[in-house]
């Protein structure tokens, strides 16, 4: 899914699941409103000194922008399904509210208020 797109594409998928305005993206990054905009216009590529910046902010690694394929922060032995591996993005994608509140619904359907050990 993500791999096929381009990093602007990413970029912006990233924005709008963290309801981040292109005014605040530009601010946060340090460019002017119109750089963002010609980018996405354009499907032009922000450049490299910017990349890492711009994962900061959208609170991915350099990796994802880049590829659309996660690092495995952790080194794990499970074998996980596709519907597993989605919902992995899709939490990864949200916001630290949205993915407390999506934790908060696991914790409820599984029953248990216990949190989940890492």
């Amino acid at each position: 899914m993500a791999e096929s797109m381009k990093i602007i594409e990413r970029v912006e998928m990233l924005m709008q699941n963290k309801q981040i305005t292109q005014a605040e993206f530009s601010r946060r990054i340090g460019v002017p409103v119109s750089r963002v905009a010609n980018w996405r216009r354009k499907g032009s590529t922000p450049s490299a000194d910017l990349i890492p910046l711009i994962a900061q902010v959208l609170d991915v690694d350099t990796h994802f922008i880049l590829t659309g394929d996660q690092i495995s922060q952790k080194s794990t032995n499970y074998d996980l399904s596709v519907d597993e591996v989605e919902l992995v993005e899709g939490y990864r994608c949200l916001d630290k509210v949205w993915q407390k509140v999506a934790l908060g619904n696991v914790y409820e359907l599984v029953g248990t208020t216990a949190k989940i050990k890492e």
